[in-house]
């Protein structure tokens, strides 16, 4: 009898550790955003927020040739991110983008490619 309950308690075990591994899938999964087509967002609200929120996050990153403008646009709006504005000088392009999740945030851009 002893032998079975050490089993039944290891079985347990193995099922307690299965559940906690599906609930992390699953949080991870509800962790993705969610954006809106067709987000809009007026330039001079975008211009407010921006100078008063705190960057969040920043990244740097290579990337293997430098796209057209267009074509930076065209992926962003095919993505839902959207473009407030953009522009190019002899250094780099740079685009201010927004996005609006399912739950009404808002996310705010500022992307800048260098080309050297």
């Amino acid at each position: 009898d002893e032998d079975e309950n050490e089993d039944e308690d290891e079985n347990e075990d193995e099922n307690e550790d299965e559940d906690e591994e599906d609930q992390e899938i699953n949080n991870n999964q509800n962790n993705n955003i969610m954006l809106i087509a067709n987000a809009k967002l007026e330039a001079s609200l975008f211009q407010n927020k921006w100078g008063t929120l705190p960057i969040s996050a920043a990244f740097e990153f290579p990337i293997p040739m430098i796209p057209q403008q267009k074509n930076v646009e065209e992926k962003m709006t095919t993505n839902r991110i959207y473009i407030i504005a953009a522009g190019t000088t002899s250094a780099f392009m740079k685009f201010y983008l927004f996005a609006q999740d399912i739950k009404s945030i808002y996310y705010l851009v500022e992307l800048f490619i260098d080309p050297t």
